[in-house]
């Protein structure tokens, strides 16, 4: 459904006979203009070309470590951080993490950015996802698979795509043998609150 100032959106990812993410999204009309030459407008920086990217998936993990060491293996570079965070350019910050937390770096990119020049609602999404993920993986025992399991993430504030840092913290409320429950706050260099969130990790 939409009006004129907000709309819900039905968001279904699959492969034509099975879903694998269904979602909604609910959108608030902002007060920036679209620019009225948009739909004729070329993007103002370029887009990584996949060809490009040379992606490829990290090593197998060992069955005898843990998501800790795995996490930690990460942070000091000793084990490959995967194709979507080095696409990101998210590294994970050990020092500065607050007690308990995981912390995760992104230093921002020009194709990241929407027609308004700040940050993409999807990359914000996709930044506060993996850094989840991660967080799940360090709760995970030695040979335990995981997935995150459900994703909620609330928009505040866009930040610019200009080079400069934003960083998410994520905390856990409750962590059980099955199923964990984690907090997200996405802030900018300056501690302004970009966006916020909650992910439940499925331990299998």
């Amino acid at each position: 459904m939409h009006d004129a100032k907000v709309g819900v959106t039905e968001i279904r990812v699959g492969d034509g006979t099975e879903d694998f993410c269904v979602g909604t999204a609910r959108n608030v009309a902002v007060g920036r203009a679209v620019p009225d030459d948009f739909d004729n407008a070329e993007l103002a920086h370029d887009i990584p070309d996949a060809a490009s990217l040379d992606a490829v998936l990290a090593q197998p993990i060992p069955v005898d470590l843990d998501g800790e060491a795995i996490v930690e293996q990460i942070a000091r570079g000793e084990r490959d951080r995967g194709p979507l965070a080095e696409l990101l350019n998210a590294t994970i910050d050990v020092d500065g993490a607050p007690s308990n937390a995981l912390r995760l770096v992104v230093d921002t990119e020009a194709w990241m950015g929407n027609m308004f020049g700040t940050m993409h609602g999807g990359v914000i999404g996709t930044i506060v996802g993996a850094a989840c993920s991660l967080a799940g993986q360090q709760r995970a025992r030695a040979g335990q698979e995981y997935r995150v399991g459900d994703l909620s993430v609330a928009y505040f504030r866009s930040p610019p795509v200009d080079g400069s840092r934003v960083i998410v913290d994520v905390e856990p409320l409750k962590v059980g043998r099955r199923i964990a429950t984690f907090s997200t706050r996405m802030t900018g260099p300056d501690g302004t609150l970009l966006a916020d969130g909650a992910a439940d990790i499925h331990f299998r």
